[in-house]
C-alpha cells in the first residue's frame, strides 16, 4: 500500500548520536555557567536570576518557536512536555547567560560609550547566533518550516540571528534595571521580579518577531 509522506517525514532526521551529544553539551554548558557563578563570580545573585529566568523561559519559548519562528525540533530528542525537548531549558539557560556574564566580567567593551557597547554587542552576537543556528540546522537538530523558505544563508533564515542578537541586547539593557529594582529585596521576591522583567521583554519581542516573520515577510508554516 502506498502512503504519502508529510513534510516532516520528508525532512532528514538528526542522527541519534548527534541528538544525545547536543543534549549532553547543553547540560554541561549550563552546569559550567552555574559553577562559574557560584565560584568565580562569588554567587552574584543577579547572575543566578539571569540563568534561572532563562532556564524557566521554556513555556514562552515553546510558543515563540511554534507560532513566531515556525521552528520544530527533531522528534528524536528526549521530550519534556508537548513539543519541547528536555534540553531546551538548559540550552536557553546557558545560551542567554554565559556569553553576557563573560562579557561583563572581562570588561572588554566597558571602555566604549553605551551606544557603541550595544553596537559591538549586537554585531558579535549576530555572528555567534549564526554559528549556533548553522550547526543546529546542518545537523537537522531543528528545522524552520517556512513557506516560502525566505532568504537563507547556509540553510539558516537570515532574520533569525538578528532576532537572537536583539534578545541579547534587551537582556544586556534590562539586566541593570532588574538589578537596581531588586537590590533590597529577598531572594524569592527579587527572582520573581527579575523573571517577570525578562519574560515580559521576551513575550513582547516574540510578538514583534511574529509580526515581522508572519506578516511582513509573509511566511506560512509548512507543518503544524
Amino acid at each position: 500500500m502506498m502512503t504519502i509522506a508529510g513534510p516532516q517525514d520528508l525532512h532528514p532526521k538528526a542522527s541519534r548520536k548527534n541528538l544525545r551529544m547536543f543534549e549532553l553539551v547543553c547540560v554541561m554548558l549550563w552546569a559550567v555557567t552555574a559553577v562559574l557563578i557560584a565560584t568565580v563570580y562569588d554567587n552574584q545573585r543577579d547572575y543566578w536570576f539571569l540563568l534561572l529566568s532563562w532556564t524557566f523561559m521554556f513555556p514562552f519559548s515553546a510558543i515563540a518557536d511554534e507560532y513566531a519562528l515556525v521552528l520544530r525540533y527533531d522528534t528524536g530528542f528526549l521530550n519534556l512536555v508537548w513539543r519541547v525537548p528536555a534540553m531546551v531549558p538548559f540550552a536557553f539557560g546557558w545560551f542567554f547567560t554565559l556569553p553576557l556574564v563573560l562579557i561583563w566580567n572581562t570588561q572588554v567593551i566597558e571602555q566604549f560609550a553605551p551606544h557603541a557597547q550595544i553596537l559591538i554587542l549586537f554585531t558579535v552576537l549576530v555572528a555567534w547566533s549564526f554559528c549556533t543556528e548553522w550547526l543546529g540546522v546542518k545537523q537537522n537538530l531543528w528545522t524552520y518550516h517556512w513557506s516560502p523558505p525566505g532568504r537563507r544563508w547556509k540553510g539558516v533564515p537570515v532574520v533569525i540571528p538578528f532576532i537572537d542578537a536583539i534578545t541579547y541586547v534587551l537582556i544586556f539593557v534590562l539586566h541593570e534595571e532588574a538589578t537596581r529594582m531588586t537590590a533590597n529585596m529577598s531572594w524569592i521576591g527579587a527572582f520573581a521580579i527579575s523573571y517577570l522583567i525578562y519574560a515580559g521583554a521576551f513575550a513582547v519581542f516574540a510578538s514583534i518577531s511574529w509580526l515581522v516573520i508572519r506578516r511582513f515577510l509573509g511566511v506560512r508554516p509548512t507543518l503544524m
